[in-house]
């Protein structure tokens, strides 16, 4: 038994590995990598010492969109849509094709024969999916009915990101997958997490301590007698702070804004753990295996991700009060979310899961609608006259993600239950977009 560690300029992922004597083995480790230097990789069995060995990687400018076509055989002529100084076109094999979803994240578009589909091990397969899933264009080649309806079950966006290749000129140059990445959704997310959370829970204990300690110096010296009792009572307190300081475990939530269209299968999650120091050492966050390596840290600090079965841990090295905010982004299967459908008279809300929908609010056309409490089974379309806009910083987030919708559905979400965070988070909620050209007659 041994581990094998990929370190990379986002942070540390180590894997554990058992090892059979004239068996070779193959390890997927989801990472990223964002800088110019070699990966370092350090392979460790048992008390032996450690194997290392740096791997270069190509890199390409940041402003590059990217352009991936794999094929079983001859490689085809570069389609005339991506022959531009600012596209960067390679052409794989079948076997590089990933077998996680992480790895998908660099692509714009992905060009595929439908016959290589045959072909993918289940990991390529789940991660393909994830990948149409979280609005990823995918252009196929001498697609069939049959893998078409397959693709289709999984694409987001109501499937407006699977093509056939002959539509890549018309297409390419509008594709926008999910432009809220980045800075700007880790923004978001910290208001939202601010606005529910309120401000440090340290400085509260700070605060609390300090009025408490203000009040017995109050008391010793309206009651004591002798003076050396009001000086005792400081070395105390410090004695005691420092005792408390030391014992002081870091404190955090998650925030999650998960969003898909209504009747897809997979749906599109940013999730934000943020974190607030205790005593100085290493803390270590529980969380689902498919993270990997954090996207965007907040702070530019580099982390480590300790992977172990289905689970992996997150290790932050932390200081009194020391902020930390980590951001990830990918696909989630759903169960029984309420569906969203157009009809002639407008937005049908049903609630297709198995327990009671609590707190909702519609978009439509511009306004704003509660959706009142509506049991298993129970549809709701609103009335004629719309409620009004609250000022708060979830209602802004909703009337930007979801004004441009022909209507959307805010509803609560429980990131815990779905397995997307260890613990329950400050707020997360899922927005449902209806399908433009979804009407039911």
């Amino acid at each position: 038994e041994g581990s094998l560690r990929v370190v990379s300029s986002s942070g540390t992922v180590q894997v554990p590995v058992v090892l059979v004597a004239g068996v070779a083995q193959e390890l997927v480790i989801p990472f990223l990598h964002s800088g110019s230097d070699a990966l370092h990789v350090v392979a460790r069995i048992g008390d032996m010492p450690g194997v290392e060995q740096d791997v270069g990687l190509q890199m390409l400018p940041p402003a590059t969109r990217l352009a991936v076509e794999v094929s079983r055989g001859i490689m085809s002529e570069i389609p005339g849509a991506l022959v531009r100084k600012d596209i960067a076109f390679l052409q794989a094999s079948l076997d590089t094709l990933p077998q996680s979803e992480q790895p998908y994240a660099a692509l714009d578009a992905l060009i595929l024969d439908a016959e290589i589909l045959r072909y993918l091990k289940p990991a390529q397969l789940q991660a393909l999916r994830a990948y149409v899933g979280g609005c990823g264009a995918l252009y196929l080649r001498d697609i069939s009915p049959r893998v078409l309806v397959d693709l289709a079950r999984y694409a987001g966006c109501s499937g407006a990101s699977l093509h056939e290749l002959g539509e890549i000129d018309a297409t390419f140059s509008e594709l926008s997958r999910n432009s809220w990445t980045g800075k700007r959704a880790a923004a978001t997310l910290t208001r939202l997490a601010t606005s529910e959370a309120g401000g440090s829970s340290h400085w509260r204990t700070i605060g609390l301590f300090l009025a408490g300690y203000f009040a017995v110096l109050v008391i010793l010296a309206v009651s004591a007698r002798r003076s050396g009792v009001l000086l005792v009572a400081p070395v105390c307190a410090v004695l005691l702070a420092l005792l408390v300081w030391r014992q002081m475990s870091p404190s955090g939530d998650w925030v999650g804004w998960i969003e898909m269209d209504s009747g897809d299968q997979l749906a599109r999650y940013t999730v934000l753990l943020r974190l607030e120091g205790g005593a100085i050492g290493a803390a270590s966050i529980p969380m689902a295996r498919s993270f990997g390596i954090p996207q965007r840290t907040l702070f530019d600090e580099s982390v480590e991700v300790v992977m172990q079965g289905r689970q992996s841990h997150l290790n932050v090295q932390t200081r009194l009060m020391s902020p930390h905010g980590f951001v990830w982004q990918g696909t989630l299967s759903p169960s029984l979310v309420p569906t969203l459908t157009m009809s002639l008279a407008g937005p049908v809300v049903e609630n297709s899961s198995t327990q009671p929908l609590a707190g909702a609010v519609l978009v439509w056309d511009g306004e704003r609608y509660d959706v009142p409490r509506l049991a298993v089974a129970e549809s709701w379309s609103p009335p004629a006259k719309p409620g009004r806009w609250e000022n708060t910083v979830l209602e802004q987030v909703l009337r930007s993600r979801g004004m441009d919708s022909v209507a959307a559905l805010l509803v609560p979400f429980d990131m815990q239950e779905a397995s997307v965070a260890p613990a329950a988070g400050t707020g997360s909620w899922l927005l449902v977009r209806a399908a433009s050209g979804d009407v039911k007659i």
